[in-house]
């Protein structure tokens, strides 16, 4: 026994020695390759180790973590197209479970693998080489179960970027065959996915799209039941101002998504029921210039449309305010989409909501030019008035 416990004594510091050595070799390779100094082809496979040994290290610290995270990143987005697949079939054979390991850690490890497994996947060639990437990622056991957990760790130090990061990778992998079965058999799936959604670091149009198609894709028209009636106006709330935004892909995405929303059947009266998403998409259908962003409204109006008495009604109250509003054009595909089921109302209904629609509008109009002339008296004046008024009404009759 005494001379086991020698042995062991021994062996303590020897491995002592050695982790110190490989930590020091592993900080020389990061600062070469934050220098732009790649390893060559032969050192590539010990580098990617030691970088991994960095990364999935549960012992390791913080400034290691990143360090590694950073230069695998470098590695696998090198400019020579070559080096960087190379360095990610590399990673793929060796370090995938590693990933998913550090996925499933504490602390900084799961946002760094999280941007490892993203630029190991568009790293990997060309499509058909990147598909097979996914396949591979999505079929390494633990690799969804800590992708799901990764939308909750509050540790990283960019949590925005970190759950935007592993929406974008779930969302490719639910590409891979069984991948969205898989997802939606994990305990809490829909529950996990919608809080990351409306996470105050994941308010954004774009992630929250990749969210909601991902909800949608596990749980069906049950996928508005994961948020409470608020969240889900909070949901609707971010589309609707993402869908007036000037940036033609971002649109596109709110109404997509909006679109997406109204096909499950929980969600399209709460959309009827928000006038700033009914007005987004009205306009969007009748005046967007883009044909996919206004066919995804023309969409949406209809699936809402369908939900319901009272959701006919806001889409016919939405469109008709759009008798009066644009071009020529726009005015001729509102009257076309309120003549069109579902709502298919007929031709002497669409102009006398026109006719309606126009009085109120020259109500308006008129209201606001008189509040406009009152304004434009100067504030002296005004005051002077207002105080008259008052001594005459006080008057005794």
């Amino acid at each position: 026994m005494k001379k086991r416990a020698a042995g062991n004594d021994a062996q303590g510091p020897h491995t002592k020695r050695m982790a110190t050595a490989l930590d020091a070799t592993a900080r020389t390779a990061t600062k070469a390759i934050e220098a732009g100094r790649m390893p060559s082809e032969l050192d590539r496979p010990v580098v990617l180790s030691l970088l991994m040994r960095d990364l999935a290290s549960p012992g390791a610290s913080a400034a290691a973590v990143e360090g590694a995270s950073g230069a695998l990143v470098q590695l696998l987005e090198a400019e020579d197209g070559a080096a960087a697949a190379a360095a990610a079939e590399l990673l793929a054979a060796g370090a995938l479970p590693a990933l998913a390991g550090a996925l499933g850690a504490t602390g900084r490890a799961p946002g760094a693998a999280a941007r490892v497994l993203l630029s190991l996947a568009l790293a990997a060639g060309d499509t058909s080489a990147r598909l097979a990437m996914i396949g591979r990622m999505a079929d390494t056991d633990g690799m969804l179960s800590g992708l799901m957990a990764t939308l909750q760790n509050e540790d990283d130090p960019e949590p925005a970027e970190c759950r935007t990061l592993t929406a974008h990778i779930l969302s490719m992998l639910a590409f891979s065959e069984g991948a969205v079965a898989r997802i939606a058999a994990l305990p809490d799936a829909a529950a996990t996915l919608a809080t990351a959604a409306l996470s105050v670091h994941a308010t954004g149009a774009a992630c929250l799209h990749m969210f909601v198609t991902l909800l949608l894709q596990i749980a069906g028209e049950g996928a508005a039941r994961a948020w409470t009636p608020e969240a889900m106006t909070r949901v609707v709330d971010v589309m609707a101002l993402a869908a007036d935004e000037v940036e033609v892909e971002l649109a596109g995405l709110a109404m997509i998504t909006l679109q997406r929303l109204a096909l499950a059947a929980d969600a399209a009266p709460r959309i009827a029921a928000h006038p700033a998403a009914m007005r987004a998409m009205a306009k969007a259908a009748v005046g967007a210039e883009d044909t996919d962003v206004r066919g995804a409204a023309e969409a949406a109006l209809r699936a809402v449309a369908r939900c319901d008495v009272e959701a006919k009604a806001a889409v016919a109250s939405a469109l008709a305010a759009r008798l009066v509003a644009g071009d020529a054009a726009s005015r001729g595909r509102a009257r076309a989409l309120l003549r069109a089921a579902p709502l298919s109302l007929p031709s002497l209904a669409v102009a006398a909501l026109e006719g309606a629609v126009s009085l109120a509008a020259g109500e308006v109009a008129a209201l606001k030019a008189e509040v406009e002339e009152l304004w434009s008296i100067p504030v002296n004046t005004r005051a002077a008035i207002v105080e008259l008024a008052t001594a005459v009404r006080g008057r005794p009759g």
